[in-house]
């Protein structure tokens, strides 16, 4: 029998508690009872993950996580420029429209 078995068996016994101390007992019976059968369990098994190219496009949040701009300045000032995918709700812009767009909005520093 195992030992979280053992301990079931045990906090079964001691149902009827008469005292503070009692009921103080049972509660540290069920919290080491629930201990033994929380690490008596087997962790699922390690999948390996789908090995994933560089990405091709990245949400709105993304993009503006990237570029360091706020929702805002992306609508006024990013979006009118950049062409994105929308599939349903979601809308996804590329990462090379991104550089795109950066290439054609940069300026060059004067010497």
């Amino acid at each position: 029998m195992s030992r979280a078995a053992e301990k079931a068996k045990e906090a079964k016994k001691v149902r009827q508690p008469n005292s503070r101390a009692a009921m103080r007992n049972e509660l540290r019976m069920l919290g080491a009872l629930i201990t033994d059968l929380v690490t008596d369990l087997e962790p699922p098994p390690v999948v390996s993950p789908v090995p994933m190219g560089p990405r091709l496009a990245l949400s709105i949040t993304e993009a503006c996580g990237v570029l360091g701009v706020s929702h805002d300045f992306w609508h006024e000032h990013i979006a009118p420029d950049v062409r994105i995918v929308r599939r349903g709700r979601r809308k996804i812009v590329p990462v090379d429209e991104l550089r795109r767009w950066l290439d054609s909005n940069a300026e060059r520093a004067l010497p």
